[in-house]
């Protein structure tokens, strides 16, 4: 039976995978990664909170049963929303230490899914804090929830503004982001809009984070949606990548570094 290593890609709220850039509108992901399977993240049927807190267990289970043929082990790249999902879902799973991965068992699927490493991007633990520079005030989160139904368009650009540092403005990549679709359906923004205000993953980060395998986390030091302030302490130190100039998008700003650390860390 043939091993492959395939990567989830995982992106953030209000976005769809063509936030990565992948398709060659920003950069190749294949050939920035060649030797690996490339998978995204499908939103689409996420309608309530607990939706997303299964959806990267469910990605994985439909892929694995797919190939039935082929025996995958997997690499979660999470991205903003994404990044907690991430970590949410690692950190529930059960850790091997004799062979460094973790184990994610659903009944949908006939194999144990094997996480070998995981690649936190522009992520925190708790997205609403009262000290904004840990986080969104609860009441800025909420009204955006609120003004979905009314003007879910503004709401969109106005964070995906968010995400572009005013050094960032006019550059290439930025239009890229302005004319992003999203594959979230209205019950989904919603619900994500939820499960971001609901969702603190601090004391499980506390019990947990020490046992997780390979971690690489990468945060941009000028971000504004996850402020670099919110990156909690690494007890024992991990892989961590903190890009100066870099905001809620290094992967696209700070392209060439970012998978220059990527491939580094896979290696």
């Amino acid at each position: 039976m043939t091993v492959t290593t395939t990567i989830l890609w995982i992106h953030g709220w209000g976005t769809s995978p063509r936030v990565w850039g992948h398709d060659g509108s920003v950069v190749h992901i294949e050939q920035e990664l060649p030797g690996y399977q490339h998978i995204y993240m499908n939103y689409s049927n996420c309608e309530t909170s607990a939706d997303f807190e299964n959806m990267v267990r469910n990605q994985l289970s439909l892929h694995q049963h797919e190939n039935q043929l082929t025996t995958n082990q997997y690499v979660l790249v999470g991205w903003s929303l994404g990044a907690m999902l991430t970590l949410e879902a690692v950190m529930a799973a059960n850790i091997n230490h004799d062979t460094s991965h973790a184990t994610i068992t659903n009944s949908k699927a006939k194999l144990p899914i094997r996480i070998m490493s995981t690649v936190i991007v522009s992520g925190t633990l708790k997205f609403t804090d009262s000290d904004r520079s840990l986080g969104w005030p609860q009441k800025i989160v909420a009204r955006m929830r609120s003004k979905l139904v009314t003007d879910r368009q503004e709401v969109l650009q106005q964070f995906r503004s968010s995400m572009i540092t005013s050094n960032e403005q006019g550059t290439d990549w930025t239009n890229h982001i302005h004319q992003l679709d999203t594959d979230f359906s209205s019950e989904g923004l919603e619900a994500g809009l939820t499960y971001l205000m609901d969702t603190d993953l601090r004391a499980s980060w506390d019990a947990r984070s020490a046992s997780i395998p390979n971690l690489l986390w990468i945060h941009g030091m000028i971000d504004v949606i996850c402020p670099s302030g919110a990156v909690p302490l690494m007890t024992p130190p991990i892989n961590m990548t903190r890009i100066e100039a870099a905001g809620h998008l290094p992967f696209l700003s700070h392209s060439k570094l970012f998978y220059e650390q990527l491939r580094g860390f896979l290696q």
